[in-house]
């Protein structure tokens, strides 16, 4: 009998037992789990991100913006530095085509008269060679012995004092010589002949290139 009214318990006494073990687990934590996860206010970086975002953005746009400038000054130098060596070189063309243009009308002028003096000297000596022939025709002419004394008179006439004359029947020369021998003058045909030819060729080079050193000279 004893050990049956320890067993037994009164229902009333069973249930609020258990109802105090449900309760006791959970007084341990007053707050709920969802309470203890949520983080605080103060760890959000979310306000700091976005300002050195924005610091980030305009300096980005800072650097790119001086790149430009510093490109568009380094464009403009280049391009007035590229004006400047078309110009200059330009004008070195201009200057040696005027040069070139010079040069080329100078040696065609120079070759012209070369030309000219060229054909002019062949056409004198033609002349003189003529001459001669005629000279020596006319020497042995009847006409020869009046030549020969107006050619004496003449050389007599250029020493102009008392002299003596020579002549000579072969080349039909006249040589007057004064009586001191100081003065010499050779009055023959192929030698007044050969004074007109030197004469002729230094019209022809002066009229061809305005001038001879004989000319130019004081």
């Amino acid at each position: 009998m004893g050990n049956e009214k320890g067993a037994a318990l009164p229902a009333g006494a069973g249930a609020s037992a258990g109802a105090s073990a449900d309760v006791k687990p959970g007084s341990g934590a007053d707050s709920s789990p969802g309470a203890s996860s949520s983080p605080s206010s103060g760890s959000n970086p979310g306000p700091l991100m976005e300002a050195i975002d924005a610091r980030a953005a305009d300096e980005r746009a800072r650097i790119l913006a001086e790149a430009e400038a510093r490109a568009a000054e380094i464009a403009a130098a280049a391009d007035a530095e590229c004006a400047r060596l078309k110009a200059a070189a330009l004008a070195d063309l201009e200057r040696e085509l005027a040069v070139a243009q010079v040069r080329l009308l100078g040696e065609a002028r120079m070759r012209a008269r070369t030309d000219g003096l060229v054909r002019r000297r062949a056409l004198l000596e033609e002349a003189f060679r003529l001459a001669a022939e005629r000279i020596t025709v006319l020497a042995a002419g009847p006409g020869a012995p009046a030549a020969r004394r107006r050619l004496e008179d003449e050389a007599r006439a250029a020493v102009g004092e008392p002299c003596e004359v020579e002549v000579s029947a072969a080349d039909c020369s006249v040589t007057a010589v004064s009586s001191d021998g100081r003065r010499r003058v050779d009055n023959g045909p192929h030698t007044r002949l050969a004074r007109a030819r030197e004469a002729a060729e230094h019209e022809v080079t002066r009229v061809l290139f305005g001038g001879s050193q004989r000319d130019k000279a004081p």
